[in-house]
C-alpha cells in the first residue's frame, strides 16, 4: 500500500560559481544553525524546517504565507576548490503574486522583481583551482601597508573595465582572497578590443582594467576559524568602514596578470 504525504518546502537555494556562473553540483558541506536543509542531486538545497514555520509546511490555502526572514548559512568544500563562506537566505521565500498562475517551486525575493528559482549564493574558487586555458585570469596578494607588512584574509576583489579614478564601473569578475591574502579572479570569453590609437593595429589583444579591493579591518580580530559573509561588503562598497586599494593592469585571454595590492590600515 502507497501513501501519498504531501510536504511544502520553505525556499531553495543553490550554489552559483563566481566564474562560470554555473550551479555547482559538487558534494559541498552546507550547515545551519536553525535551519533543515536537504539537497537534491542538482544542487538544490530546500529548506525543510525553519523555527516557527513548521506549521506552513502543509498546503493550507487559507493560511496566511509569513513575511521572509533571513537565516544564516556556512558552506564549506571539503576538496577546498572553493573558500569557505557564509551567507544568508529568505525563509520562507515569498509565493507568487498571482497564486492562480504556474510557478516553478520556489520564489526569491530581492530588490528586483521577484525571480523564480532557488536562491544563488556565490561561491569563490580558491588560489589553486583549476581554470580554463583561455580566461584572462589575475592573481592578487593583498597586503597592509605596516613594517612589517600583514597579509589581509577575506578581502573583497574585483576586476573593474577602465582605468582609476572608476565610477560606477561593472565588475568583469568578483573574487575573495583566502585566508592568506591570496585571490583568484578570472574573466571568460575576453576577446579582441578595438584600439583606442588612432594609428596601429584596428584591435588589441590586451584590456585595461583596474583591480579594486576591499578590506574589513575588523576581520583581524576575528578568532581562528572565522568564516566570512562576502556579501557584507559587496553589498555596500561604499561604506567608509573598509579600506581599499586599486591597481591598473592589462590583461588578455590566456594571460595571467600578477597584482600585489597594498591596502592602507
Amino acid at each position: 500500500m502507497t501513501e501519498n504525504c504531501d510536504h511544502r518546502v520553505l525556499g531553495g537555494f543553490q550554489c552559483v560559481d563566481a566564474i562560470t556562473k554555473s550551479s555547482i553540483v559538487d558534494p559541498l558541506k552546507v550547515s545551519s544553525s536553525q535551519l533543515l536543509l536537504r539537497a537534491n542531486r542538482s544542487g538544490v538545497y530546500a529548506v525543510w524546517d525553519a523555527p516557527g514555520l513548521r506549521k506552513y509546511m502543509s498546503f493550507d490555502p487559507l493560511l496566511p504565507w509569513p513575511s521572509p526572514t533571513p537565516f544564516e548559512i556556512a558552506i564549506e568544500d571539503p576538496t577546498w576548490f572553493y573558500l569557505p563562506r557564509r551567507g544568508n537566505i529568505q525563509v520562507p521565500q515569498p509565493l507568487p503574486a498571482n497564486r492562480a498562475a504556474p510557478a516553478p517551486p520556489f520564489t526569491v525575493s530581492t530588490d528586483q522583481p521577484i525571480v523564480y528559482g532557488p536562491q544563488p549564493v556565490t561561491l569563490y574558487r580558491g588560489p589553486s583551482a583549476d581554470i580554463a586555458p583561455n580566461w584572462a585570469v589575475v592573481r592578487a596578494s593583498v597586503t597592509s601597508n605596516g613594517n612589517p607588512p600583514v597579509r589581509l584574509p577575506w578581502a573583497v576583489l574585483q576586476v573593474l573595465s577602465g582605468a582609476p579614478p572608476l565610477s560606477g564601473a561593472s565588475p568583469m569578475a568578483t573574487g575573495v582572497a583566502d585566508w592568506n591574502g591570496e585571490a583568484l579572479l578570472a574573466v571568460p570569453g575576453l576577446g579582441l578590443q578595438v584600439s583606442s590609437s588612432s594609428g596601429g593595429p584596428v584591435t588589441e589583444t590586451t584590456t585595461l582594467a583596474t583591480v579594486q579591493v576591499w578590506f574589513d579591518p575588523t576581520i583581524l580580530s576575528q578568532p581562528p576559524g572565522w568564516v566570512p559573509n562576502p556579501d557584507d561588503i559587496l553589498q555596500n562598497l561604499s561604506s567608509s568602514s573598509w579600506k581599499t586599494a586599486t591597481a591598473a593592469i592589462q590583461f588578455g585571454p590566456g594571460q595571467t596578470v600578477f597584482v600585489p595590492l597594498t591596502v592602507p590600515i
